[in-house]
């Protein structure tokens, strides 16, 4: 539900962009993901790749960049897709524990693939180790947890990677200590939970790291003492988590 235009809500309709209710989207109950980028959608059925909306730059993974697609379409028929992740004409998948990826780098490299520019129209495998659990995206950088380690690569800009340095076109690792388990992308920024702890990084002007300071930070800081974080949000300039009581 909600603003539908290029066909990203995937109902069918290309004359009602807005809908105010849920709206079934196909008719099977096999879903088990779903992430909606800027102006496409993906999902997971059946442990299939489904995607709908536009291809622009590739973001679909169909080898096409024009049109508009109003129901889900079939990308892949690999049934062992677990996780997605949708940006901005940007999209990434885990299957079978590997990383994937296709759509515009736009300059910063945020595909993942060693190519700082160009759009990347087929899904393309970012790192053949099998332990990739979770990806997730800003606008312009990806961040992702393999093995429990944290890795990050595109857009530098306010040190959003956590690596200091500038932009990288590749999984760079940023922390090492195995126990990452979530993550929650915000402008120029990202915050996560390792061992329960709560971290925070990136661009800082409005207090969004939540380390008291308003002063970009070019690696993970620790947010408070407590160890009994449990899920995290980020807005474009703010964050949010939840702590077990």
């Amino acid at each position: 539900w909600g603003f539908g235009s290029n066909g990203r809500l995937g109902v069918g309709n290309t004359t009602t962009y807005y809908r105010n209710n849920p709206q079934r989207v196909g008719t099977s109950s096999n879903w088990t993901a779903v992430a909606g980028g800027v102006d496409h959608s993906l999902g997971i059925c059946g442990g299939q790749l489904w995607a709908w909306g536009s291809p622009a730059n590739g973001g679909l993974g169909n080898g096409l960049t024009t049109g508009t697609y109003n129901s889900p379409i079939l990308v892949s028929g690999a049934t062992g897709w677990t996780w997605v992740c949708a940006g901005r004409n940007t999209s990434h998948g885990i299957c079978g524990g590997q990383l994937w990826g296709w759509g515009t780098n736009s300059t910063t490299g945020k595909v993942g693939n060693g190519s700082g520019s160009g759009d990347v129209l087929a899904i393309t495998l970012i790192s053949g180790g099998t332990g990739w659990t979770k990806v997730f995206a800003n606008s312009y950088s990806t961040y992702g947890i393999c093995g429990g380690n944290l890795y990050a690569w595109g857009s530098n800009t306010n040190t959003a990677l956590g690596i200091g340095g500038g932009s990288t076109f590749a999984p760079a690792l940023v922390s090492a200590s195995g126990n990452w388990t979530t993550l929650a992308p915000r402008a120029n920024g990202c915050m996560g939970i390792c061992g329960g702890q709560l971290w925070s990084w990136g661009r800082n002007a409005s207090g969004e790291v939540g380390d008291g300071t308003a002063v970009d930070r070019g690696s993970p800081v620790r947010i408070g003492t407590d160890s009994n974080w449990e899920g995290v949000l980020g807005g474009d300039s703010a964050s949010f988590a939840i702590k077990k009581l």
